[in-house]
């Protein structure tokens, strides 16, 4: 069976779902293949999709009503929700390992756009925190502990 061509970018995977983007919209397809489901349809831009450790939410950078936000998307409801107010660049990263925060990069703060920081917003409600790692852009966490690795602005 050909595949249908098409710019694919920025996949996530949980157990059998793949999430990615297209058309700068998030589809949904499953492992198996089949048609892929279209997850937004906004007059903005979303990108890098990333599937929460529980499955249930997924975490994605939006250019809805203005400057770049993260926003978090029930899988069932499809509800989407804006979980930032930065006003500036931000790329959503990871999520902790209990599902409860997204981690996200930017240079909300900062005096330079180049010196980016991460940050937790709570998936559900409450305040951004800063993480005091210093100037960082990624991060990846074990499903029980801590960081174990963690990339810093290097130029």
């Amino acid at each position: 069976m050909p595949r249908a061509p098409g710019y694919y970018r920025h996949p996530t995977i949980h157990r059998d779902r793949i999430v990615f983007v297209c058309e700068d919209d998030l589809w949904s397809v499953t492992t198996c293949g089949g048609p892929a489901t279209r997850l937004t349809a906004s007059a903005g831009s979303a990108t890098f999709p990333v599937l929460s450790p529980d499955g249930k939410t997924i975490a994605f950078t939006g250019q809805d009503d203005g400057p770049t936000e993260a926003w978090v998307m029930d899988t069932d409801s499809g509800t989407a929700e804006r979980r930032s107010h930065f006003g500036g660049m931000l790329r959503t990263v990871a999520w902790t390992p209990d599902s409860d925060n997204v981690v996200v990069q930017s240079h909300y703060g900062q005096a330079f756009r180049s010196d980016l920081r991460l940050w937790h917003l709570p998936a559900l409600r409450g305040h951004a925190r800063a993480l005091r790692h210093g100037p960082s852009k990624e991060i990846a966490y074990h499903p029980r502990s801590s960081p174990v690795v963690l990339g810093i602005n290097a130029g």
